[in-house]
């Protein structure tokens, strides 16, 4: 009787290890599909980022050019003894001829565009743990 009862015990522990693989295994898929959903969202992203920061940093500079704030941040590239003199008058006409909507709008367009790349990398460095991720630059032309 007690063979029996160990039997019976050993049979559980065996189905009951047999369930438990088989409750990791699901969910590890389950956390590996979210990872992939992720990562194609972050890229879609990146690829949205990609495509708006250009429309964003043209609009920015056209309208700082039409706002006169190009004029005024050349004023102090060309002449600084004058913007030195002047100094206060100069960075509050800087500050009131400033785009902030555009510039905030091309801020926020980074942030996404740099977060999601952040993501993506991260996805691909879990999916290739050993595989190292390089940026090389380019050797000077002497």
């Amino acid at each position: 009787m007690n063979h029996q009862h160990q039997n019976t015990a050993i049979e559980a522990l065996e189905c009951s290890g047999r369930i438990f693989t088989q409750v990791v295994m699901r969910i590890e898929r389950s956390r590996t599909k979210r990872n992939r959903w992720h990562a194609a969202l972050h890229g879609a992203l990146t690829v949205g980022a990609v495509a708006g920061i250009i429309p964003a940093v043209t609009y920015l500079i056209q309208e700082a050019t039409q706002s006169g704030f190009v004029q005024y941040a050349s004023l102090v590239g060309s002449d600084g003894s004058y913007a030195v003199a002047n100094w206060k008058e100069l960075l509050w006409s800087m500050a009131e001829s400033m785009p902030i909507l555009e510039t905030a709008l091309v801020l926020a367009i980074l942030l996404v565009l740099i977060n999601s790349v952040h993501y993506v990398l991260q996805y691909i460095r879990a999916q290739n743990p050993g595989a190292r991720i390089e940026v090389r630059r380019p050797h000077a032309v002497a």
